[in-house]
């Protein structure tokens, strides 16, 4: 039994038609409404219930799924149709005891047509190799202006500056001169102020260079530290202290605050200030960064 059937309407009711007819059956067959009825009876009230509800809900929100599950089984069921028989090949006509000749047009001959026409046939296969031969060729001709261009550079820079002509390159692109800030670490609790200096290379949010500090700090070495956006840390060690500064960059400036951990001694916290200056070729040195700027100009 199908859920229309279930529900007394065909297979083309409207959804009104299936709201009403399940409107009318739960009101004949809600088991609320049997309680003056024998035990069978509910039992059997419940069990129709069910089937109402079941297939109201599948009508409701799958009915497109459900017509074509019931028009496949009735394909499944159908019997196959009869088999037509093969078809019988006609006879060749003939006209006595020869076949009549069928009439086949002559092939075209290709040394009439035009020069540009056969050529394009031609290359109608060879089409992809030629392209690929044009694109090798480009590729050789790149590689020679560039290595020409070069021998070129080469030579003048020879002719120009002495020497190898490497070195030369090497020294145009040697790395730019690093940031480079002046300041004062203080710390009002201890009455404790000192001046330092920092420089660093940036590279993508990673920082390395050096920090010198003067006296009555030691703390000076090769630098570490991240930046993301205007927020900097950074920090540097020797054989007894170790320094930690966090801040904001606020355009040429640096402030923030620093932490500094002793072997063997007390731990201090303050605040620091920076202010870049011009960048200075000879101020550190980049082989050995304790003996940088603060040190040469003490």
């Amino acid at each position: 039994m199908t859920f229309y059937e279930v529900l007394g309407i065909p297979p083309s009711a409207s959804p009104g038609d299936i709201r009403s007819a399940h409107r009318d059956l739960v009101k004949r067959y809600h088991p609320d409404r049997l309680s003056n009825a024998s035990p069978e009876e509910v039992k059997q009230a419940e069990i129709k219930f069910a089937q109402i509800q079941q297939a109201y809900e599948t009508l409701s929100e799958n009915r497109a799924e459900y017509d074509m599950q019931l028009r496949a089984e009735a394909a499944a069921d159908s019997p196959a149709p009869p088999a037509e028989p093969a078809a019988v090949p006609a006879a060749v006509p003939t006209k006595g005891a020869f076949p009549i000749p069928v009439y086949r047009p002559p092939a075209p001959d290709d040394s009439k047509l035009d020069p540009w026409v056969r050529m394009r046939r031609a290359n109608r296969y060879n089409g992809p190799w030629i392209t690929f031969g044009l694109f090798v060729l480009l590729a050789v001709m790149s590689v020679g202006v560039r290595l020409m261009w070069y021998y070129s550079m080469s030579n003048a820079l020879t002719t120009a500056y002495g020497g190898s002509p490497n070195a030369r390159a090497a020294s145009m692109l040697a790395q730019p001169l690093p940031d480079q800030f002046n300041g004062f670490i203080s710390n009002d609790r201890d009455n404790v102020s000192a001046a330092f200096e920092i420089a660093f290379n940036e590279s993508f949010g990673s920082l390395s260079g050096c920090l010198t500090a003067k006296p009555p700090f030691s703390a000076s070495g090769p630098l570490k530290g991240h930046s993301f956006g205007s927020y900097i840390s950074f920090g540097a060690k020797d054989q007894t202290e170790e320094f930690s500064f966090s801040g904001r960059r606020d355009g040429e400036n640096i402030a923030g605050t620093y932490h500094l951990e002793r072997n063997g001694g007390p731990e201090e916290s303050g605040t620091f200030t920076l202010v870049k200056v011009r960048p200075d070729a000879s101020a550190f040195n980049a082989a050995n960064c304790s003996e940088g700027a603060g040190n040469d100009r003490q």
